[in-house]
């Protein structure tokens, strides 16, 4: 590999010189400025999102389809677990490999489960000592976050690596309209599910800052089928806690300094391959940081941000041979990933018809290394450093054009070059907007892929096309213009390259090839102030390109329903259903469909306090997903939530 600090060292020279985006943060929409009178609806800003291209922009504008998750969301209907909020997304299916904290993979648009790129503040988070590369959804608990944007579609030319299916960034809370603001919450529930949270966050002056503990546990439920014969009656159970601080500091009009940090520590019970273990478990700490700095230049028209930071993780499967199973299974794994990322924003103004254009260009170094002893040992690193650029502009103030640009130069692997061009359309004359894009992206092979048992250090990373076109619409109906609003978008992603065991040559080899196409679609219906409700449907054929047979564990359909009813004053009630279509599996099977009903509840007595309540499987519908592993049956988390 070229000289990889040289080159650090020439692009952060670059980043003091140069403009660079403002950092990613959630910014709630507001009043538009102006005399509204008395009759008048209050009209209120776009709401703004940031991961879609690395700049602050509306999300009417982004030439992609998006979905924020709000923390008003997630206080509405009382979600605890990160993998709750985004079951039911368009696009996405969610499945988890035994009880809560165990191993939870996230298919995006038909995409393999180490193909999205999960962020936590701008800090890639992904465990490069696990095999593939996958993030597990089913360790993190929502106290504290802010919000949640999941952008659909490639993401490799702002961020690099795993972005084929997407991007989703976590985004803890920072700021209040005090110095001091409190939130806490207390709840208890089936399977005695404890979860303790508090929030502190506040404005002083010019500083932001937000703090917040969490602490989850629960004894679960036994994840092995009843007609196993290892089915034992042992209950897997489940405990995590975590300490999440972020602040902003201005520090002078034309500086700013932010950072975020996270530790969390988690213990799970787990089995030994379909048979009850009761001293079978593994021990997750991760710590995650992040440190970032910008300087506006020539009267704010240029920024320069430049960010540094890690994602540690320190992992164990601890087992002592017993009369379940004879063998211990011990095993390490230790991961960090080390980044700085630069990045310049230029507000070129107007150029003849073209308004608001906007420059973007920087670079992301990274540096990943595990030490793994499972099996055998595995110590090793890798470096790879990404230059970015990208054009954004408005033309006859309806059209928003994007197009982006990405050279990757990596240390073990062949450089990768990846491109998106984007659109969007705004039809202000009938309240709608169109949008279209088409791009590339990849993901690189990991350590494990390339050295340990079975690897391959000839792997070249997997690479994709993809496009899509979508609408969206509101309709004048019940005496409000957004009476209705339908939402379609059309996805094709073609991916080659695919990393995969060859057993002729008894190695990992890319000779996989994959397609994968579908639709997201929503209809929103608000008939009254107090009720809304929405239904989305995701259509998903992503099959292998080379047998054409479907792939496993992407459902062909997923539907989801929400209705939302405040039938008085203060008091909140959501009902929600999830049906997901049969999906093959892995060894020929086949997973049957299922169906699961929701309710969750609200009560504020006062503008402080309220008390809550929340029913997952309503009905005890018996499921598996995946084959093998029970479904959570019917169960239920009560509490109280307080702010000050």
């Amino acid at each position: 590999m070229k000289d990889v600090r040289l080159a650090l060292l020439g692009s952060a020279l670059c980043v003091c010189l140069f403009p660079s985006a403002p950092g990613a943060q959630p910014l709630e929409t507001e009043p538009v400025e102006g005399e509204i009178l008395e009759s008048e609806p209050v009209e209120t800003a776009p709401l703004i999102i940031v991961t879609a291209t690395r700049l602050d922009n509306p999300i009417v504008d982004v030439p992609a389809a998006v979905t924020v998750i709000e923390q008003s969301e997630i206080d509405e209907r009382n979600l605890t677990l990160l993998e709750q909020a985004l079951q039911g997304v368009p696009g996405v299916n969610l499945v988890r490999s035994g009880g809560l904290g165990q191993q939870t993979s996230l298919f995006l648009r038909g995409t393999n489960s180490n193909q999205t790129l999960v962020l936590f503040d701008r800090i890639p988070v992904q465990d490069p000592s696990t095999p593939n590369g996958a993030f597990d959804f089913g360790l993190d608990t929502l106290a504290g976050v802010g919000r949640v944007e999941l952008v659909r579609g490639p993401g490799s030319t702002l961020y690099g690596n795993n972005a084929i299916g997407g991007v989703i960034n976590i985004i803890p809370v920072v700021g209040g309209d005090n110095p001091v603001n409190v939130d806490a919450e207390l709840a208890y529930g089936t399977e005695a599910t404890l979860s303790a949270t508090a929030t502190a966050r506040g404005t002083v002056g010019d500083f932001d800052y937000g703090l917040t503990f969490e602490r989850f546990s629960t004894d679960g439920y036994n994840i092995v089928p009843a007609d196993s014969p290892g089915n034992l009656g042992e209950d897997d159970g489940f405990q995590s806690t975590a300490l999440t601080g972020r602040f902003e500091a201005d520090l002078t009009e034309t500086v700013r300094l932010d950072g975020v940090f996270r530790y969390r520590n988690s213990d799970t019970d787990i089995d030994n391959f379909g048979t009850d273990d009761p001293n079978f478990r593994l021990e997750n700490e991760h710590i995650a940081w992040r440190l970032g700095g910008e300087v506006d230049w020539w009267d704010a028209r240029m920024t320069a941000r430049l960010d540094v930071g890690q994602s540690i993780y320190d992992r164990a499967s601890l087992n002592e041979p017993d009369e379940f199973s004879p063998s211990a299974f011990p095993g390490t794994f230790d991961a960090t990933t080390t980044f700085v990322n630069g990045q310049n924003a230029f507000d070129v103004g107007t150029i003849g018809p073209a308004d608001d254009v906007r420059l973007l260009a920087g670079f992301d170094y990274r540096r990943e290394s595990i030490d793994v002893d499972f099996f055998g040992e595995l110590s090793d690193a890798q470096e790879t450093v990404g230059y970015f650029g990208q054009v954004e502009a408005t033309w006859w103030d309806r059209v928003t054009t994007m197009a982006q640009i990405r050279y990757e130069d990596a240390e073990l692997f062949d450089e990768e070059t990846t491109y998106r061009l984007g659109l969007s359309v705004d039809l202000d004359e009938i309240d709608s907007r169109v949008y279209a894009a088409v791009g590339t992206a990849f993901r690189a092979p990991t350590l494990a892929e390339l050295f340990a048992d079975g690897g391959n250090p000839n792997l070249q990373a997997e690479t994709s096309f993809s496009w899509e076109i979508g609408f969206e619409t509101d309709f004048d109906l019940f005496g409000r213009s957004d009476g209705i609003t339908l939402a379609a978008t059309y996805f094709n992603i073609q991916t080659d390259n695919l990393i995969v065991f060859d057993f002729e040559e008894e190695e990992l080899s890319n000779i996989g090839k994959a397609e994968s196409e579908g639709v997201e679609a929503a209809v929103t219906i608000r008939p009254i102030d107090a009720l809304e409700g929405t239904l989305s449907w995701t259509y998903t054929d992503a099959r292998n390109a080379i047998t054409g047979e479907r792939l496993e564990r992407r459902p062909e359909h997923i539907l989801a329903a929400r209705v939302t009813v405040e039938p008085t004053e203060g008091l909140q009630i959501t009902p929600e259903v999830l049906f997901v279509s049969e999906q093959s599996d892995f060894g020929d099977t086949t997973t049957p469909s299922y169906t699961l009903v929701g309710l969750s509840a609200n009560y504020a007595f006062t503008d402080q306090a309220e008390v809550f309540v929340r029913f997952d499987n309503l009905f005890d519908e018996d499921y598996e997903n995946p084959n093998g592993f029970v479904g959570r049956g019917f169960n239920a988390l009560a509490g109280v939530r307080v702010s000050f």
